[in-house]
């Protein structure tokens, strides 16, 4: 069998499996199994015949993906912001909407001293606060996740990409404990936190709803635990002119702007993703 004939059935049960633009998911699965070649390269080669242990590999990995598990978990590394993050279940899948995040902090970052500090809430794989640290080397970021599983990834990617202005630590926002141990202020506080309501969860598609980790999506509640107690912390946090820098879901910008206004931040400004969805709030 070639390569095109394999694309086809492997689009075909991908396709009957529910699983969006299945073309595109055969394949970047399809230049995994070809070490790591790109999908133009793949497209290139498509009339040639598969050998046996490649033929076997892309099975596999196909009857994964059908399976509704992500595509970046089975390639195990994903782009972010320029960057090649490793990732994991340990840790959210970093997605497009969040480098929106990250171009709000540097635009923040620009009116401030080059040796500033950040503190990024729920780092996950480190992704924000590992393209922060790059694009500001001068900078102190430190990335704090609940999960011991998540901050060894958060560290491996560091160390994989050579960044070393950005730490990764334990950390529970809502341990008065944690708060208690924070003895340093910061400029910017970066946080993409768990948004999604414990009903809505239920609703979510098969990848996040049984493979990405739950308590990273959401907060068993009604989506806004985790703003309200970020905005609550903030003014122990920042130093005098800081600014908390919040991702939000969809349709949640007024609650959220409500909440940042209840805790005594002004709304600076919102910015909307490439579809023109508010996307992230900036507060100060």
């Amino acid at each position: 069998m070639t390569w095109q004939e394999s694309l086809a059935h492997a689009e075909q049960k991908l396709g009957e499996a529910g699983v969006d633009d299945a073309r595109t998911n055969a394949e970047y699965l399809a230049a995994h199994v070809l070490s790591q070649k790109s999908r133009s390269e793949l497209r290139s080669m498509l009339d040639r015949e598969m050998s046996s242990a490649d033929s076997d590999g892309f099975d596999t990995l196909i009857s994964r993906r059908a399976s509704r598990e992500p595509l970046q978990y089975i390639l195990g590394e994903w782009e972010f912001f320029g960057l090649r993050i490793k990732v994991g279940q340990e840790a959210l899948i970093p997605r497009p909407e969040t480098e929106i995040l990250v171009e709000q902090a540097l635009s923040e970052a620009a009116k401030m001293p080059a040796n500033i500090s950040i503190l990024d809430i729920g780092t996950g794989t480190g992704c924000i606060a590992l393209a922060v640290a790059k694009h500001l080397l001068s900078a102190s970021v430190v990335g704090i996740d609940i999960s011991s599983g998540a901050i060894e990834l958060a560290k491996e990617n560091g160390k994989l990409l050579g960044i070393p202005n950005a730490l990764f630590q334990i950390g529970d926002v809502l341990s008065e404990e944690w708060i208690d141990s924070i003895s340093s202020k910061f400029d910017l506080i970066v946080s993409n936190p768990p948004y999604i309501s414990r009903t809505d969860f239920e609703t979510l598609e098969p990848e996040l709803r049984n493979y990405e980790p739950r308590f990273a999506l959401t907060d068993e509640s009604d989506g806004t635990m985790f703003y309200k107690r970020i905005l609550q912390l903030a003014p122990n946090l920042l130093s005098g002119g800081g600014r908390v820098l919040l991702e939000i879901g969809f349709g949640s910008s007024k609650s959220v702007e409500e909440i940042v206004q209840s805790g005594g931040f002004e709304v600076l400004r919102t910015a909307n993703d490439l579809g023109g969805i508010p996307r992230v709030i900036v507060a100060g």
